[in-house]
């Protein structure tokens, strides 16, 4: 049988010994680490598996964590388009909206690491950044999570890996947002798109309203979106103002009827129909289950 050695710890003494004296006995405060709960990590290798449904807006209050195994692509997110390339990861925020600009790579490999975290400065500071390349450390413990996830009597340990990547990756931030559109004139006129259709998430405009705004017809302005998303715009604004209408419900602050109001919805009745037809719920039925009530 081996018996392991103990370390000599002698060896630390030449640093130890750098240590100044203690000015005072209070001590430091201390970041409290990142505690990523209800982890569900799943590949997707079809391009077609990323188009929007339920079942992904049933978990749209969780923070998605992507990461390109292999292929490239573009994600809108909010009212920016950014890039991703194998090698890099990007954090989308809970009640973000998101999406996949057409065409995805055909040989895609992308691992979706979805968790839930209460509200938090150093993850929210993540908005807008854009994909960060994964470094050799990332790798490392990236493996290390996989593992422990298909592991059950290790399962409980895959918080901690998730936690090393993520604190990684909020150090490693670039200072600056990415510029959205930097990528060619479809992603210019998409963050253009986004931009008005956030600006006016709470107000019941037209889709002639918004090709009028562009400048377009609306067959133009349908035609385009759906040649660069593979989704109708008719369906994406309806996904933008639920998603405001999730966070607004999450929040506990707001009546039903107001935040039908706040996504621009002239009645109460209207404003349910769309939601249960998006949600597969009525608002009443989700804030009770998000809330635990």
């Amino acid at each position: 049988m081996t018996t392991l050695k103990s370390p000599n710890l002698l060896t630390l003494l030449p640093i130890v010994r750098q240590l100044p004296p203690p000015r005072s006995y209070d001590g430091m405060d201390g970041v409290a680490p990142l505690q990523p709960r209800h982890l569900l990590l799943f590949l997707r290798e079809k391009s077609k598996s990323l188009m929007h449904g339920r079942e992904e807006f049933s978990r749209h209050h969780r923070h998605v964590l992507i990461i390109a195994l292999r292929g490239e692509g573009k994600v809108g997110i909010d009212a920016h388009v950014f890039a991703i390339k194998a090698g890099q990861g990007i954090l989308i925020l809970p009640f973000q909206s998101h999406y996949y600009l057409q065409p995805l790579a055909a040989d895609l490999a992308w691992l979706f690491i979805t968790f839930e975290h209460p509200p938090e400065k150093r993850l929210a500071s993540m908005r807008g950044r854009g994909a960060l390349l994964l470094e050799e450390t990332d790798a490392y413990h990236l493996q290390n999570l996989v593992a422990a996830w298909l592991n059950t009597r290790k399962k409980s340990d895959a918080p901690l890996h998730l936690t090393l990547i993520l604190e990684n990756l909020i150090r490693r931030r670039t200072k600056r947002p990415r510029r959205p559109g930097q990528e060619g004139y479809a992603d210019v006129w998409l963050t253009r798109v986004n931009s008005l259709i956030f600006d006016h998430r709470a107000t019941n405009f037209t889709m002639r309203n918004l090709a009028h705004w562009l400048g377009e017809s609306v067959s133009s302005l349908r035609g385009k979106f759906h040649q660069a998303t593979g989704t109708s715009i008719g369906r994406h604004v309806r996904h933008v103002k639920m998603r405001y209408a999730c966070e607004l419900l999450l929040a506990d602050t707001l009546r039903i009827g107001e935040i039908a109001s706040h996504c621009g919805y002239d009645t109460l009745f209207a404003f349910s129909r769309a939601f249960h037809k998006t949600i597969g719920q009525s608002p009443t039925a989700y804030r009770k289950r998000l809330l635990g009530r």
